[in-house]
């Protein structure tokens, strides 16, 4: 899934006619990883499977970093092209469950906490208020929400993302 996110860089303006391919496969992708999810915590811990969802759930956030940043890319020179991030497909029904997911799973690795954060801190700086409300409901900002999570942690780089995304949305 990270490959969507290199390519979307890569093209920039030429990407319009790609996304709904890629939204659906991110957003098909999502599905996917919360379900593995529901199965680890029916069956108990899996370390190859936990392991299989950690990879898939930051390969899924790189592909949406790569979209918002060559969506980004492309309004220099498309106005507006970056609002192709606020459809419903992309936001509330593809990363921010993914989001989601990632601030309710007690097992994330680090990387999937950081990559997570992160994306919330690029649609922040690319959408500023139009995305806030979104992102009070996908259980990013508040009391022990994802943010909290980055800002609470141990290691110094996520705890750093975890500042620089919270303060994108003081």
């Amino acid at each position: 899934f990270s490959c969507i996110g290199d390519i979307a860089m890569a093209i920039g303006a030429g990407m319009d006619k790609y996304l709904q391919y890629w939204f659906t496969a991110l957003q098909q992708g999502c599905q996917m990883a919360i379900t593995l999810k529901e199965e680890l915590a029916k069956e108990g811990y899996d370390e190859d499977k936990r392991m299989y969802l950690n990879s898939l759930m930051e390969g899924i956030l790189d592909g949406y970093t790569g979209i918002v940043h060559g969506l980004k890319t492309a309004s220099k020179s498309v106005p507006g092209a970056i609002d192709a991030f606020l459809n419903p497909v992309a936001l509330q029904q593809g990363c921010l469950v993914m989001v989601q997911a990632i601030a309710s799973d007690e097992d994330k690795s680090e990387d999937v906490l950081r990559t997570a954060v992160g994306l919330v801190g690029d649609l922040a700086d690319a959408f500023g208020m139009k995305v806030k409300p979104q992102l009070q409901i996908a259980e990013v900002v508040g009391k022990n929400a994802l943010l909290q999570q980055a800002m609470e942690s141990s290691d110094p780089e996520t705890e750093r993302t975890g500042r620089w995304a919270s303060g994108l949305l003081a």
